[in-house]
């Protein structure tokens, strides 16, 4: 039986009107189940979250490599020493490192490219929980998720002994799924992942329609969800109220900008190609991330 873990975050991205002044991004991570989970993030670290506790976490401008996911069945002693089923991060409660697979990964990279923020969803680790990534605002109104029962249709060969789903790379471990040599395609695996989650990269090379962008001096706000990504220019945002116990298997994230009618439109819908402002797809999983600036 999956064990679906339902957080929210909020993400708040402080800049002065269109000027490129960048500052700390805040990520308010809280957990909106009748359950405890255990939020993750590098850069950030780690910790326990009742039902209804959030996690404050400041990440500096000009970061990359930047994820945040949710680890399931957990053990920690007093220590913050223990193990997790999905997610682990080299037995730590405050992660230092990314998560081992299987885990669904929300990605970001701040004030990179022509100062751009650069979002996705990430499938190359495998898959854990569902979850949205959604900006929805006049300059950005196309939303990022992956919602869809992966675990429960995942291929045998995938499949783990706990119910969650591999991605191929870390069962085969060759070029054709791992895409090492710097040259790969899409493959039968990838396109099962890409079939039921769209949005989301299904291998490492799979960026032309999995990266999305979105300019600072967009304003953003939360809307009903139950994993939930906030942003705002102007100051500190409602967190989302909890959602029914119903939602905590069906969504896991969601972003929602909007963009200030005083500056126009500053958001960026469309995928773009090669973002390489996002975390190499061939990073070392032991890898921390980078800060520029």
């Amino acid at each position: 039986m999956s064990l679906f873990k339902n957080l929210s975050i909020s993400f708040y991205f402080f800049v002065t009107l269109c000027i490129v002044f960048a500052h700390a991004a805040r990520f308010d991570i809280t957990n909106n189940c009748p359950y405890v989970v255990w939020a993750a993030a590098v850069p950030g670290g780690g910790r326990q979250l009742n039902p209804q506790e959030s996690w404050p976490l400041d990440v500096n401008a000009g970061t990359t490599g930047g994820r945040v996911w949710a680890r399931t069945g957990c053990n920690f002693d007093g220590s913050g020493h223990g193990s997790c089923q999905t997610g682990d991060c080299g037995g730590l409660l405050q992660c230092q490192a990314y998560g081992t697979p299987p885990n669904t990964l929300a990605e970001f990279g701040l004030n990179k490219f022509q100062n751009l923020d650069f979002i996705d969803i990430s499938l190359v680790d495998g898959f854990n929980v569902p979850m949205d990534f959604s900006p929805t605002s006049n300059g950005c109104t196309r939303g990022i998720r992956c919602t869809a029962d992966i675990n429960g249709q995942c291929p045998a060969e995938l499949k783990t002994s706990s119910g969650y789903c591999n991605n191929p790379c870390t069962v085969f471990k060759t070029d054709e799924y791992c895409c090492n040599s710097g040259s790969c395609g899409p493959t039968t695996f990838s396109k099962f992942f890409k079939n039921l989650c769209p949005d989301a990269y299904s291998y490492p090379k799979d960026d032309a329609t999995s990266t999305f962008t979105c300019n600072g001096g967009t304003n953003y706000k939360s809307q009903s969800s139950d994993f939930l990504v906030l942003v705002d220019i102007s100051g500190v945002l409602p967190l989302p109220s909890p959602s029914s116990s119903s939602h905590c298997q069906k969504q896991v994230t969601a972003v929602t900008p909007t963009v200030p009618t005083t500056l126009g439109s500053h958001c960026s819908a469309h995928p773009i190609v090669k973002a390489k402002a996002l975390s190499d797809r061939t990073y070392n999983p032991e890898q921390n991330p980078t800060k520029n600036g």
